[in-house]
């Protein structure tokens, strides 16, 4: 994947288990992709992939039935925008201790 993360276009509905099963296996690969670029320093991409999965939670949230799948998928979308909110505050650091910048 070069430069950014592509869109997709969601279309929000009441989803079965197997779509919803699908929807948790690809927010996966993009956290896995998150902190993959995470590690690799590449801050700027990290926070997009995490958006993009806390974007995912957020729909399959609303389009799920369950109350204990909606505040579980509610949960790790908060905890990926904290987590974008954590590594824009030390990269603002860090430019900030920077001399000149």
């Amino acid at each position: 994947m070069t430069g950014s993360v592509g869109s997709q276009s969601a279309v929000p509905r009441k989803s079965g288990s197997c779509d919803m099963s699908k929807m948790v296996q690809y927010a996966k690969s993009i956290v896995a992709q998150a902190v993959a670029k995470e590690k690799a320093g590449e801050f700027g991409l990290a926070a997009q992939y995490y958006l993009k999965a806390a974007d995912i939670l957020l729909i399959m949230a609303n389009n799920t039935d369950n109350y204990k799948d909606y505040t579980a998928y509610f949960e790790y979308a908060s905890n990926y925008h904290r987590k974008i909110n954590q590594m824009l505050q030390q990269v603002h650091k860090a430019k900030a201790s920077i001399p000149g910048s």
